[in-house]
């Protein structure tokens, strides 16, 4: 089986997440994505207020129901301090021991992959998937790393919850209708 790792923040999960994961699924035919929301992110400062672990799972939940093979993992955020990708790692290959498993990143993302929490544990673990970003180039190692085949997607988590803030419009071609939903029903990213 083909096993596709999809952390981050997701606060919230938006349309460029769930395309990246969709391009991963056709391109390299894997047959489940878990998305892991990481309960404290070692690389980010998130400025403006931000959903909780449950709020964010939960949103992630409705986002995934788009596709029969996402899969949503509370595997970081039933840990506790940081969310350590080696560590999440360790969990998916004792409970998938045969099966490969790719590491989804952004091109942001892996071009400081190596200042990570035992980076090489990690790449001796995983081959690596990257989406592009734009203003992100990047030489890859060809056994470990593929590009993901899509253009770069302008949409961030962090510009979406200004723009609630700020009460600008955020529409479905942003974030999933549900997730749309979900997030007025509970008044997340409102100052």
């Amino acid at each position: 089986m083909k096993i596709g790792i999809f952390g981050g923040s997701f606060d919230p999960v938006h349309q460029g997440h769930l395309a990246v994961a969709r391009h991963v699924r056709e391109q390299f035919e894997t047959d489940k994505i878990f998305f892991i929301p990481t309960l404290i992110s070692p690389h980010k400062i998130v400025e403006s207020p931000s959903a909780s672990g449950e709020h964010r799972f939960k949103m992630l939940e409705l986002a995934a129901e788009q596709d029969k093979s996402f899969r949503v993992s509370d595997a970081e955020l039933n840990r506790e301090g940081i969310s350590y990708t080696v560590d999440t790692l360790k969990i998916f290959r004792r409970d998938f021991p045969k099966d490969e498993i790719f590491l989804i990143l952004g091109a942001d993302s892996y071009s400081h992959f190596f200042s990570w929490k035992n980076p090489e544990e990690i790449y001796a673990m995983v081959r690596f998937l990257i989406a592009p970003r734009q203003g992100c180039d990047l030489t890859l190692d060809p056994v470990k790393t593929s590009w993901i085949s899509m253009k770069p997607f302008s949409v961030s988590s962090s510009g979406i919850r200004d723009r609630f803030r700020q009460r600008e419009a955020v529409g479905e071609d942003l974030v999933p209708r549900k997730v749309l939903d979900y997030i007025r029903d509970h008044h997340l990213y409102q100052t």
